[in-house]
């Protein structure tokens, strides 16, 4: 019974990474109330010998009651017990008087994956009213609890006491415990997150505009099931009807469909916006002879076109349809011109011709002249199947890479608890759907023996792959590497994910298309990367979003930089710059323009940050997600990241 009601309203409570509302109303329902903050107790020895760079050894005897609970791996909140000096530790709580509505008995813990620290094998519950005289409750068992453990026991009648005492059947070496609860059953307060009243929120990759009441970008013949990769949470609260008002499921959209974004679990609607295409000003979804005849009757004022097919014959976005609407729209029709390149993200193309070779089958390069200079990109093949980007040379020079991350990495675990799996990037589960290359210019796809090259302006590189979650068994911290050649299962399988690279000369651009199709938590994870050698890239300049600049550089190699701690962190930077003291005229731009969908609009302490790795190497990062707590996104969302690295030699 009991047990049923420590379970409030978990549904109501539920915020996905999505929601944005400041604030928060609160409801009373009947739950559990600590009332052991702030007493005193005693406790085993805790662990303070060790010299560390953190504060968990820093035990000032409050941390079990202080009402804080875990946050930092090694922050004061903790208390670390060490199995070599005690296998059973003991807490005793005096709660200052005799209770006797006592229900619910906790304490937390934390486990690491590396670090030594586990969970204990369970906690054994006592109560007294002098202090002496114990009498055995039960036994809390571990249990996930979001990022850290519970070990809960929560009793069939409320029970007695002034002094309660945990004694934990600790495991070695360590076992890090934080607040002691001791509950009471009373109405709590509960909130309620408000409902999301952000609007259409379109993935940063989708071509779709907000124009007003209209919503343009959607191409002719566009099937209605295509809608669903254009918004983050698809269209699990999106609704399309016709321009009569019946709800739409299938077929093409056209010119004066409504799309609303409902509020998900109330009734009533967050956004509705018209469906324009351009020049489809006959409603049937296509550009076609008879838009073409309409909209020029339109010009010459023998026909009247009004409401939304008005809003479609206007290309140019006048008031009233003018001479040159006409002329594009025919144009259009006849194949000379397409109306719908201005949604489009068009491929850069080198000024200059370059040549993109097969190596191996594991390395492509592209090679190129740049203001007078050779230069070159690698393109390689990863042990586990994927393709990253490899290493930037200017003038015979290393420059950037050299086999780590650029695209992206995840901290992912399918529970919400415990530790996490690296999945992606340089760091394998992952593994490789196709890979389709292309003349950006062209169009044409490009398959090139071992040993062959094409000449081309613009490479377009289309890898799709599908993302892992299985942890770490080896205990390299590289999850699960070799994903293309061992056994995986559907299960496993959380995100399929589009990568589109843009290789032109000097510019890299990479677009990536997240589809969840499993529910998933992370924790701070990076969705794009930099890493630049100290001789091309110690400093650095954030372009702040707020008009303002930092600027500085990290170490020059002399030393070793503290591995752990050597961080530029917490700027809002959609651009930073890169130079080096060798050829500081040699500099490279890191830009990305989907801050929604590449760092939840900069809401992690991290944002952009800059890590002074090595003495040989620093590396940019574009984070997500918080540090220590896992953010879920649920299957069906969808992202769009974009991404550039340029380099240029500034005259």
């Amino acid at each position: 019974m009991k047990k049923l009601l420590c379970v409030i309203l978990a549904s109501m409570m539920l915020a996905t990474c999505f929601a944005i509302a400041p604030s928060a109303a609160t409801i009373q329902q009947l739950g559990y109330k600590n009332i052991a903050v702030g007493c005193s107790y005693t406790s085993t020895a805790a662990f303070t010998d060790r010299t560390w760079p953190n504060d968990y050894q820093l035990v000032d005897g409050k941390e079990l009651t202080d009402g804080v609970y875990g946050g930092d791996a090694y922050g004061t909140t903790w208390v670390a017990y060490d199995y070599r000096m005690n296998t059973k530790p003991e807490i005793v709580v005096d709660l200052g008087a005799v209770r006797n509505d006592l229900a619910r008995l906790n304490i937390e813990f934390r486990v690491g994956m590396n670090d030594g620290v586990s969970l204990p094998k369970s906690v054994e519950y006592f109560a007294s009213e002098n202090g002496t005289d114990f009498v055995s409750l039960g036994v809390g068992e571990c249990e996930a609890n979001g990022t850290n453990y519970k070990t809960e026991l929560i009793t069939e009648e409320t029970f007695t006491a002034r002094y309660v005492k945990a004694v934990i059947n600790a495991t070695a070496t360590f076992n890090f415990a934080s607040e002691f609860e001791i509950c009471i059953e009373t109405m709590v307060d509960v909130e309620i997150p408000d409902p999301d009243t952000s609007g259409f929120i379109f993935v940063g990759t989708s071509d779709l505009v907000r124009d007003g009441n209209y919503i343009r970008g959607i191409n002719p013949g566009t099937d209605y099931s295509k809608l669903d990769k254009c918004f983050v949470k698809g269209l699990s609260d999106i609704v399309v009807y016709d321009s009569k008002g019946n709800v739409k499921t299938e077929g093409i959209l056209v010119t004066g469909d409504v799309i609303v974004k409902k509020v998900l679990g109330v009734e009533g609607e967050n956004d509705r916006a018209t469906v324009i295409i351009d020049g489809d000003i006959n409603q049937n979804g296509e550009v076609d002879a008879v838009d073409y005849a309409l909209v020029k009757r339109a010009c010459l004022g023998t026909f009247a076109i009004e409401g939304d097919r008005l809003a479609a014959a206007t290309i140019t976005g006048k008031a009233t349809v003018q001479a040159v609407d006409y002329a594009l729209v025919k144009r259009h029709v006849l194949g000379t011109y397409n109306l719908f390149t201005k949604y489009d993200d068009k491929a850069p193309l080198s000024e200059d011709t370059m040549t993109f070779q097969k190596s191996n089958n594991s390395l492509y390069k592209l090679s190129f002249t740049y203001k007078g200079k050779a230069a070159s990109l690698t393109f390689d093949k990863k042990t586990w199947g994927t393709w990253n980007i490899g290493t930037f040379t200017y003038d015979g020079k290393s420059i950037a890479g050299g086999g780590t991350d650029w695209e992206y990495v995840y901290r992912a675990n399918k529970t919400g608890s415990g530790g996490f799996a690296w999945s992606g990037g340089n760091h394998g589960n992952e593994v490789l759907v196709s890979l389709d290359i292309y003349d950006s210019e062209t169009g044409e796809k490009i398959d090139l023996a071992t040993g062959s090259s094409v000449e081309t302006k613009g490479i377009k590189i289309v890898e799709k792959t599908k993302m892992l979650c299985i942890y770490d068994t080896d205990g390299d911290g590289y999850g699960y590497k070799n994903a293309s050649s061992d056994t995986y299962t559907d299960e496993d399988v959380y995100c399929e994910t589009t990568r589109t690279y843009y290789l032109s000369g000097n510019k890299i651009s990479l677009d990536v298309d997240y589809n969840y199709v499993a529910d998933i938590y992370f924790q701070k994870s990076y969705t794009c990367m930099f890493p630049i050698y100290k001789t091309y890239g110690r400093n650095f300049t954030f372009h702040l979003n707020n008009g303002t600049t930092f600027s500085g550089k990290t170490t020059d190699g002399t030393v070793y930089p503290e591995y752990s701690n050597n961080y530029f962190k917490g700027y809002e930077a959609q651009k930073v710059t890169s130079y080096g003291d060798s050829q500081p005229t040699w500099k490279f731009d890191v830009e990305f323009s989907t801050p929604l969908d590449s760092t939840d609009n900069f809401s992690n302490a991290d944002k952009v940050m800059l890590w002074d790795m090595n003495r040989v190497s620093d590396k940019l990062y574009v984070s997500k997600y918080g540090d220590l707590e896992y953010t879920l996104v649920e299957a069906g969302t969808n992202f769009g990241t974009s991404s550039s690295w340029t380099f240029y030699v500034e005259n």
